[in-house]
């Protein structure tokens, strides 16, 4: 921007000067400007610098102030991560082109904060193809896990897993207690017994089992692992 002239300090005073006296906020007209300018030209170079002064100086650090970017620490990680991912994808072409290295490598945000999606850079077709394969997910479902992972950490995933567990285990529970109150012909059991079953359910109501689908007989509650919680389910389904 040029440099603000003395003229330009003396005309945005006495323009202030003039609105707060009629409590405006509106331009004047060019007659208040030409009156101005008489005066301006009736005034000495020393007279023109000393009632112009510290508007000048006002002025410019308004100016400073409007100028100053707002710093975003957010937008400049992004940038910063997404210019030097971009270098690095560089390089690795063209180690690749030289040596026929392949390279895969995945890029995430770490907290929340940060606003880079999942990146993922492969020098050919055949490490999608190899993860595909091995993992059954896309290389882009890959990189969404392992934000997730980086996001959430070993505790979320636990909390997921305990949750994900405790709901299974009342699912069988209910749907064990549903089959047998539908098998009874002597009336329906308060509760599905484990530890006595041929005493309390096989001799009391006449319910045979047969063909538990996993190793050990007893309740689902005193399962801890999704394989076998699954399979009771499926099975009884």
């Amino acid at each position: 921007p040029r440099a603000l002239s003395l003229w330009n300090a003396f005309v945005s005073q006495e323009l202030c000067a003039h609105n707060q006296d009629l409590n405006t906020n509106d331009r004047v007209s060019s007659g208040f400007i030409k009156t101005l300018a008489e005066r301006w030209a009736a005034m000495s170079n020393e007279e023109r610098e000393d009632v112009s002064r510290d508007k000048v100086e006002e002025l410019n650090e308004r100016r400073e102030e409007r100028g100053r970017p707002v710093p975003n620490l957010a937008v400049a990680n992004f940038n910063d991560t997404r210019a030097t991912l971009q270098d690095v994808a560089k390089e690795l072409n063209d180690l690749h082109e030289r040596t026929g290295v392949e390279v895969l490598l995945f890029a995430c945000r770490g907290d929340q904060a940060n606003h880079l999606k999942p990146w993922v850079y492969r020098t050919s077709e055949r490490l999608e193809e190899f993860v595909e394969l091995f993992s059954g997910a896309t290389l882009g479902k890959l990189a969404a896990r392992i934000e997730a992972w980086c996001l959430t950490g070993i505790k979320g995933l636990t909390k997921k897993h305990k949750n994900t567990v405790l709901e299974l285990k009342s699912k069988v529970g209910t749907l064990i207690l549903e089959k047998l109150h539908a098998t009874s012909t002597r009336g329906k059991p308060s509760a599905m017994s484990y530890l006595d079953f041929a005493n309390r359910i096989t001799l009391k109501y006449g319910v045979v089992l047969e063909n538990w689908p996993v190793e050990v007989f007893q309740a689902p509650g005193r399962f801890n692992s999704l394989k076998y919680l699954n399979t009771l389910y499926s099975a009884w389904e």
